[in-house]
């Protein structure tokens, strides 16, 4: 869970700032669904300007809504520091070993069409048959009880990949997990 926590929180530009009206409390700047995954990140003990200490962004291949994702491409190097969590997340424990790591976020289908693996409790794993109809099962059970499902996935990087080619970027993914959100629908509507 700390994988798909900090990607969520580092793949996105919502960020958290102090509430002035809320004693002790912050608000999302920014997306409300990508503040939402922040939150979610910080209620861990995962906070998003500590994770960018340790994993700076350094590259981004922009949201489009043919690809429905987004990726980010994070420096790792100084992810051996101890990066724990109030739940004893420990990144440094987690993370594949490589300097660099991108986290891409988008619908679970689109995805599933780039990942070749699949992030299993402590380790990676070849994406089998099973596994694509396992996540994709899990994605329409939260889907039909009314929930946002966004999808994580990271794959690590040896070198800096040039991110005028998304192609190159989105591909042999490992699929991390997801996250549904209640999304209720806006007042207009």
């Amino acid at each position: 869970i700390a994988i798909l926590l900090a990607g969520g929180a580092l793949c996105g530009d919502a960020t958290l700032e102090p509430d002035d009206g809320y004693d002790g409390g912050y608000r999302a700047i920014g997306d409300p669904t990508e503040g939402a995954m922040v939150v979610a990140a910080a209620r861990h003990g995962l906070w998003r300007s500590d994770l960018e200490e340790r994993l700076p962004r350094i590259g981004e291949v922009p949201f489009t809504s043919e690809r429905k994702r987004m990726t980010t491409i994070h420096k790792a190097a100084s992810i051996t520091e101890q990066t724990k969590g109030k739940d004893g997340y420990d990144l440094a424990e987690v993370l594949p070993d490589a300097p660099y790591i991108a986290f891409t976020k988008g619908a679970v289908d689109s995805l599933l069409a780039v990942s070749d693996r699949v992030w299993n409790v402590d380790h990676i794993e070849p994406m089998d048959d099973a596994w694509r109809r396992r996540i994709a099962e899990s994605n329409d059970e939260l889907a039909e009880r009314g929930m946002r499902v966004l999808g994580l996935a990271m794959r690590p990087l040896h070198d800096i990949p040039d991110t005028r080619e998304e192609r190159r970027v989105e591909q042999s993914l490992v699929f991390v997990g997801m996250m549904g959100m209640i999304d209720p629908p806006r007042p207009e509507v």
